[in-house]
Formats: C-alpha cells, structure tokens, sequence
C-alpha cells in the first residue's frame, strides 16, 4: 500500500515550535498505528479504498480533508472526526488516482517570524535543514526560494490576500517517496496511483 506525508504550505517554521507536518501510516506495525478498511470479502466484484490523515506533531487525526479519486472511477470524500476516508464499491480492475486536497487554515501556525527565517535562509544565515521548511517556505512554488515568496507570504499575514496564487496551503506527498533536504528540485509525488485494483487497499 501507499501513504501520503502531508505538510501545511505554511508551517511555522520556527524549530522551537511545532510543525504542522503531517505523517499518515499504511497499518504496517513498524511504522505506526494505521487503519483498515473492513471489506466484505464475499463481494468480489468491488473493493474499499481508505485510509487516515494523523498530524505528526500533535498526533491528532485531522478532519475535513478533502480527498479525490479520479480515473476510471470520479468521487470527492471527506476525513471524518477520526481523520478517515473511505471509498466504498470500487470496481475490481479499477485505475484510479487518490489525491488529497485541503486550502483552508492558510494561517494555521503562520507568524512574522517566519518571515525571519526565511530572509535568514535567502541571505545564507541559517539555512533550512529539513524538507517540511523548504515546502513551507515554497509558498509561490517558483522551485526556489525568493523575496518574492515572503512578499505573499506578508500579504497573508497582512489580510492583503486571502489565497495564493500558484500554491494551496497544505501540500501532500507520498510517504513512500525519499524527499532530500531541499526538496524544491525535485517532482514529488503528491498523488497515489492505483492500477488495476485487484483487493482492498490503504492509502493513508
């Protein structure tokens, strides 16, 4: 099975302080608690497809997230209280993508000291030293980080904008995926594709 990391495009990005950096787990016990989806096996002609969004810093299972499939199947489900989704009644050989998809909160954890830290990492102060920062910090998804990006980043903070517009304020990548220290150079995946479903899958 597949998992999605999923990072707010504004973490605080003050290290004293408590990322929003979100990790979901694939039921696997060495990698943490997930969540299965429960099938009726006597049903062989379609599957379920679930899984949890869990917020790595609190722990706290995160409700509202939106979450699409598209492909030879189209839906929009939602994280309920308890941070899970679930599509019901997918076709055996089904090719779908799952995507999952959230642009509200865009000040969740948002301060003018983040402006800070990133004039510190454009001037070589201090630079980033993890993935999490660089997505944060990515805030007009340029693929570097700019003057530009605390320019949006400000107006935000200054209720100049409401909205960013390259960008949402929350990204999701697969957990699979070895994100390197600056991940901006690279093409993460944010999407899970399922090929030919063939039994009950998790994507958290």
């Amino acid at each position: 099975s597949s998992g999605f990391v999923t990072a707010n495009s504004n973490l605080t990005i003050n290290p004293s302080g408590c990322l929003t950096f979100v990790l979901t787990t694939d039921g696997d016990s060495n990698k943490g608690s997930g969540w299965e989806a429960n099938v009726d096996c006597s049903n062989n002609t379609t599957y379920s497809i679930g899984g949890q969004i869990q917020n790595l810093c609190s722990g706290t299972m995160i409700a509202g997230i939106n979450v699409v499939m598209t492909g030879q199947v189209s839906t929009t489900v939602q994280t309920d209280a308890n941070g899970v989704y679930l599509f019901d009644n997918v076709p055996v050989g089904s090719t779908v993508k799952i995507r999952p998809s959230f642009d509200e909160k865009l000040l969740n954890g948002v301060s003018t000291f983040d402006l800070v830290l990133i004039s510190k990492h454009i001037l070589g102060i201090t630079l980033f030293d993890s993935p999490s920062k660089y997505i944060a910090a990515a805030v007009n998804k340029s693929g570097i980080i700019t003057a530009f990006d605390m320019v949006q980043l400000r107006n935000l903070i200054l209720n100049k904008t409401t909205h960013f517009p390259n960008n949402t304020s929350w990204r999701f990548i697969d957990a699979t995926y070895n994100l390197p220290t600056n991940p901006l150079g690279s093409n993460f995946p944010e999407e899970v594709d399922i090929n030919n479903l063939t039994a009950a899958t998790l994507v958290d």
